[in-house]
């Protein structure tokens, strides 16, 4: 906080409130980060022509990139902050009675990681072992034969690692009834290199770094040149065959079975055989089964049978060697054994976050904001023009229906409950490797065990200690970690222009979340259900159209490419949604707003009306810096599109941003033609 002293300067700013201007005299203090803001703004720059540089300009001159980072930005830097928080609290040597059973078994956890004296040497024995437990990885063995290779086995095994191999199977809610868990099998994923990327031809720049990636960890453990050339190109031309026979993310062919009723319906896989590996007892008949694509198991059966089996061995445990990548890169060790533990223990870890940073206090504040722009998305609802009575008041239902999960699930700061739920994860002090082996098969075995009936405590799917946040649409709920409440994303110090700008627009993009493209096909109950009449659908599909067109003509000249504005849809969708309602709901703020609520709204020295500070702290939200090859790979892989055109997309498709900052007509970010769904 900056001082009040003679140094506290008597400013005359313009406010606007609702509607009109009011001059108003300032005599305060502004947290630091708000009092940054203005040196990110470079003023030089016309905000009709690119807001994101008048806005951002000068955050990377203040905030240098790291040179290994492809990518650096506010929330990575928030990010680093928080882990440097986790790491002190690991490492912490005080008094260990003041830790839980299962905060000391993370503590332990992270221990024999960073004590490791012999790394590589150590990593390449235990991993080694590993492989050679499982059947041995023939690319590592010129003597290796396929005598009794199951490749069923060895799938089911690698399983137990959180590995799909050649089925994927997940346990997740039931698509008919989300009370009820669900066992989810269909196609194999992808690793490193999508489905797409094996099939498009405009992605043929991935496979060099792919296959060096292969290259360099096959030589690592011992292959030779020519064994590692000759079996990366083998598993590559392998992975395109499964591509093939893949469908695409927007084919939807599930069907909701027993699993009775999917050994009839795939009798050439012994599945009984397969779960008897992965849980150590027979699956229930009745277990309900969420069946994908039913065509793909015979065709990738009959792929396997013309396939040599020391390819289908050296591909599925390629798949389990690439899913540890992070055991083998060369970065802190601290922040590779803070991620394993996070991904182990992530609820205990947190808890200990929870106890030292978390502010309860801001529980009441964020709950209001959340409950003004679900009011202001209700608002916006009643404007619609498209939707039919009947699927508006079904979304309505929804809107009011989302619960919001803030901070952390209260079981972690119950130490007997934390407790039970590491019990039978068993972490030794000098042996990292085991604890790394022992966690996957834990929380592998953990997961199915809701299969059989058994309850596991309430999960989040993100831990309270990240900075994050989404909708969960299983849950019908926005999740809000503790680690993303504070700045610059959320203060309670911040004038509401910056808090509804920044926050504001986080919560309205979630929210927006439950009624994108995939989120619109769930209820308020969080089940598949198809509540839409024919017409809205049809409407919805025309608007999602204008947003595809929208981003797809957004390019970056250097590499000579585009957004692809079907892959980044729903992203889009939302990040456009959770900036009206949030300036919907400012604005509402603004009209109950006493004056002497209105006097903090000015930030002192910077010439902006509230309205126009509310974009700036939206598009504060994406300052940073991202490298030619940080932006490949946002193009050819992330759902979201990059923080420039996240910005300009969505102030050019919203008429009140031109309206703050008088835009004329035809200027880059007031076009003629916006695109608007809620």
């Amino acid at each position: 906080m900056l001082l009040v002293t003679a140094l506290s300067v008597l400013v005359l700013s313009v406010v606007n409130v609702c509607c009109k201007p009011t001059i108003v005299t300032i005599e305060n203090s502004v947290p630091d980060e708000i009092a940054s803001l203005k040196k990110y703004i470079n003023f030089s720059v016309d905000p009709c022509d690119d807001f994101y540089e008048f806005a951002c300009g000068n955050w990377k001159t203040i905030h240098p990139r790291p040179d290994q980072e492809l990518e650096h930005n506010a929330l990575l830097k928030l990010t680093k902050s928080v882990w440097a928080d986790l790491k002190e609290l690991l490492e912490d040597t005080g008094n260990d009675l003041k830790y839980s059973d299962a905060e000391m078994k993370a503590k332990m956890f992270y221990k024999s990681c960073v004590d490791i004296p012999d790394l590589q040497g150590e990593s390449n024995k235990q991993y080694r072992a590993l492989l050679d437990s499982l059947g041995g990885w023939p690319v590592l063995d010129p003597e290796w034969n396929d005598t009794g290779f199951d490749w069923l086995n060895l799938t089911a095994q690698i399983h137990l690692f959180g590995v799909s191999g050649l089925i994927q199977e997940v346990i997740a809610p039931s698509q008919e009834d989300a009370s009820i868990s669900s066992l989810y099998i269909g196609e194999t994923d992808f690793s490193v290199v999508k489905r797409e990327d094996f099939l498009n031809p405009s992605h043929i720049s991935l496979m060099p770094g792919y296959k060096a990636l292969m290259l360099e960890t096959m030589k690592q453990f011992g292959a030779s040149e020519e064994a590692a050339r000759n079996a990366s190109e083998e598993i590559i031309n392998f992975e395109t065959e499964l591509a093939k026979i893949t469908i695409g993310p927007d084919d939807d062919t599930s069907q909701v079975i027993t699993f009775q009723q999917l050994k009839q319906k795939v009798p050439e896989i012994d599945w009984n055989r397969f779960f008897r590996i992965i849980i150590d007892s027979p699956l229930p008949e009745g277990v309900s089964v969420t069946l994908y694509d039913e065509e793909y198991f015979g065709k990738m059966l009959n792929i396997l049978s013309i396939t040599e089996n020391r390819i289908i061995a050296n591909y599925l445990l390629w798949r389990l060697m690439i899913s540890s990548i992070r055991e083998f890169m060369t970065v802190e060790r601290w922040k590779v054994c803070l991620a394993e533990v996070m991904e182990s223990m992530g609820a205990a870890v947190s808890a200990m976050y929870i106890r030292k940073y978390f502010d309860e206090d801001i529980r009441k504040d964020v709950l209001g904001i959340i409950a003004r722009m679900q009011a202001s998305f209700r608002e916006n609802l009643e404007k619609n023009t498209w939707l039919d009575k009947e699927t508006k008041m079904e979304a309505a239902t929804k809107l009011y229906s989302i619960s919001s999960l803030i901070g952390y699930p209260k079981y972690i700061m119950n130490e007997g409950i934390l407790n039970t739920e590491f019990k039978n994860l068993h972490i030794n002090t000098h042996n990292y490797y085991q604890n790394v082996f022992n966690s996957k098969r834990f929380h592998t075995k953990r997961s199915h065990s809701q299969l059989l009936g058994k309850d596991i405590a309430d999960q989040w799917a993100i831990q309270p200690a990240e900075v994050n946040g989404f909708y969960h649409v299983r849950k019908n709920a926005i999740v809000i970690p503790a680690a993303i409440l504070q700045p610059p994303v959320y203060s309670k110090n911040y004038p509401k222009a910056i808090t509804y700008g920044t926050f504001g627009s986080f919560i309205g993009h979630e929210l927006t979340h439950a009624f994108d493209k995939d989120g619109r096909n769930y209820d308020l109950d969080g089940n598949r259900r198809n509540w839409w009449s024919n017409n809205s659908a049809e409407q919805f599909g025309k608007e999602v159209e204008c947003f595809i067109s929208q981003y797809n003509n957004y390019s970056v000249p250097e590499l000579n490419a585009s957004l692809d504005g079907k892959q980044t849809l729903s992203e889009n969708i939302a990040d456009n949604g959770g900036l009206r309602h949030a300036y919907a709901a400012y604005k509402n703020w603004l009209k109950e707003a006493s004056p002497a609520d209105i006097q903090k709204e000015n930030i002192p020295g910077l010439n902006l009306t509230s309205g126009q500070l509310f974009f700036v702290g939206f598009a504060n939200f994406y300052c940073g810096e991202v490298t030619l090859a940080g932006a490949v790979a946002v193009l050819n892989t992330d759902s979201h599109s990059l923080p420039k055109f996240r910005v300009h997309g969505s102030v050019s498709n919203f008429e009140k941003f031109s309206e703050e900052f008088k835009c004329k007509p035809g200027t880059r970010m007031n076009p003629e033609r916006k695109c608007k769904i809620w």
